[in-house]
C-alpha cells in the first residue's frame, strides 16, 4: 500500500531506455509526475540532491554481472534535474563498489555522500570496467549491446514501448490479440 509497485512500473521503463518523460514516469499515463517529484518527495528537506538508481543483470549459470543505471543532480529551486547514465561491467554496487563515498559533515560525522557524475567516470575509467554516458540515446544503445542484444536501436525501443504500453492498468484490462497486434 506505500507505492513499490507503481514506482517499480515507472522505473523499469526508464532503466532500460533512459527516457525521463513525464508520460512515461507515470504508469496511468499521466503527464504530472516529474523526475524532480521522485528524486525531491513531497516535502523537500535540502534545495539540491544527488540521486542513483540502477538495474543489476546477472547471466544464468554464471557470476557474470552488468549494472545499469541512471544519476540525478537535482535542484529544486530551480526544477532542474541532470542526469548520467552507466554501464558498469562484472562489479556489483554494494559488493564492489558504492554510488557514494564518506566525508565528514559540519559537525564532524561521517556521513555518506552520492557520488558526483566527475566521481563516478573516475572509476569507471581507473577500474576500466564500463561507460558512463550522457546522452540517453547512447544509453539505451548500451544496454540493447550488453543485455538484449536486438538488430537495431530502433527495434529495442520499440520493445522498450511495447512494455510501457502494456503496463498501463487501462489498457491490460482490454489485452487481447487484436490490441497486442495493433501495438507491434
Amino acid at each position: 500500500g506505500s507505492g513499490k509497485s507503481v514506482t517499480t512500473q515507472s522505473f523499469l521503463p526508464l532503466l532500460l531506455d533512459g527516457n525521463k518523460q513525464p508520460s512515461r514516469l507515470d504508469p496511468f499515463g499521466s503527464r504530472s509526475r516529474k523526475m524532480i517529484d521522485y528524486i525531491f518527495g513531497e516535502n523537500p528537506d535540502v534545495s539540491q540532491k544527488t540521486s542513483y538508481i540502477f538495474l543489476e543483470y546477472k547471466r544464468k549459470y554464471t557470476e557474470e554481472y552488468i549494472t545499469t543505471g541512471i544519476g540525478f543532480e537535482a535542484n529544486f529551486d530551480n526544477d532542474k534535474v541532470d542526469s548520467w547514465h552507466f554501464l558498469i561491467k562484472n562489479k556489483r554496487v554494494g559488493k564492489d563498489f558504492d554510488l557514494f563515498k564518506y566525508q565528514l559533515d559540519e559537525n564532524g560525522e561521517k556521513v555518506m555522500v552520492p557520488l558526483s557524475q566527475k566521481e563516478l567516470e573516475s572509476y569507471v575509467d581507473r577500474e576500466k570496467c564500463g561507460y558512463v554516458k550522457e546522452k540517453q540515446k547512447d544509453y539505451a544503445e548500451l544496454v540493447n549491446n550488453y543485455i538484449f542484444k536486438f538488430e537495431s536501436l530502433e527495434d529495442y525501443l520499440d520493445m522498450v514501448n511495447l512494455v510501457v504500453r502494456i503496463r498501463t492498468p487501462k489498457l491490460s484490462n482490454d489485452l487481447g490479440p487484436n490490441v497486442i497486434y495493433q501495438i507491434l
